[in-house]
């Protein structure tokens, strides 16, 4: 992180499945992006704040020593879709849903709110999926799809689904 940090690098952030072993195998999906903001915790943690830049594959691991360095290809997703009327109706059925799972879950009226402003956001579905609670392989299967229409549909799949076992 402080070589991230000293350099202006990129900063390549993976989930993991929680587990009993030491041996956490790495994804091969994961978010990227520049740290805007650092605090160092007193217990020698950090709390940081990543601008998300997108989403890249891991091709090759080149070192893991002090930290892992890789070769990695971007996914360029679409950014095409903002004048496609079925896309906007899709994304404002995502937003809703998206809002009244959150209130469910004791999120803040102010947050809901801010919503409405996410359609102006570089990838709203991405946005959405990432802060939204549902399994693991459904959201990293959402996150590293590509083409935003099939991104949203399978992502509006997940939320209904999630609405209809309230």
């Amino acid at each position: 992180m402080s070589y991230c940090l000293e350099n202006g690098r990129e900063l390549a952030v993976s989930p993991y499945r929680q587990s009993d072993q030491w041996n956490i195998e790495m994804e091969t999906t994961f978010g990227f992006g520049h740290i805007i903001q650092h605090e160092a915790l007193p217990d020698g943690r950090s709390n940081i704040i990543l601008e998300g830049l997108g989403i890249a594959s891991l091709q090759e691991i080149i070192s893991e020593e002090p930290f892992i360095i890789a070769n990695v290809e971007k996914m360029i997703p679409e950014r095409n879709l903002k004048e496609d009327e079925n896309y906007q109706q899709t994304l404002d059925e995502l937003i809703f849903l998206s809002k009244r799972i959150l209130l469910r879950e004791g999120a803040d009226e102010s947050l809901i709110l801010k919503m409405n402003q996410i359609k102006n956001h570089f990838y709203p579905v991405d946005f959405l999926a990432s802060i939204i609670p549902f399994d693991y392989e459904s959201k990293q299967k959402i996150l590293s799809t590509t083409k935003s229409w099939e991104k949203s549909l399978l992502f509006l799949e997940v939320l209904i689904n999630l609405n209809l076992s309230e």
